[in-house]
């Protein structure tokens, strides 16, 4: 890239913070039968931010970081004979601080039929604890909404 003189490339952009983040995070799995499986996750993390001397701290901590202290989840996975498996995600999440936003717990499921072995049809069901819940603050109340899908896939 050719300069002129008085010109200053490439730009550069900062934040001016400094941050340290640290915790723990545990997962498993374990085979409960031949046919079902679950998967427990757990985990913990702490954020601590600051802004160095002389940066406009615009926005302040939120656009830097803003997420839960913990979380917690455990997965089913189900064999119902030989063609039809369930699976099922239950999922807690910690209030977020910055802005603030409540806490929240959500199930998510999927039942499949295996018809032939080309064709596989399922019903998910997404969020199914509450209508909606929010995740996130953003410039309107932005929330998610609970949902189902019908599927069928072929392979060939």
């Amino acid at each position: 890239i050719e300069t002129t003189p008085g010109a200053v490339l490439p730009l550069g952009w900062g934040n001016m913070a400094r941050g340290l983040v640290y915790g723990m995070e545990f997962w498993g799995s374990y085979r409960i039968t031949d046919w079902w499986s679950v998967g427990p996750a757990f985990n913990i993390q702490h954020e601590h931010f600051r802004f160095k001397p002389g940066s406009a701290q615009i926005g302040g901590t939120t656009f830097i970081a803003d997420d839960p202290n913990h979380q917690a989840s455990l997965r089913s996975s189900m064999n119902i004979g030989p063609v039809v498996t369930w699976d099922a995600y239950l999922r807690y999440v910690g209030a977020l601080h910055s802005p603030p936003l409540a806490d929240y717990a959500e199930l998510d499921t999927r039942i499949a039929w295996k018809v032939t072995p080309q064709l596989e049809l399922s019903l998910s069901g997404f969020n199914l604890i509450h209508p909606h819940h929010q995740e996130f603050v953003a410039d309107s109340a932005t929330t998610i909404s609970r949902s189902f899908l019908v599927d069928a896939r072929l392979h060939f």
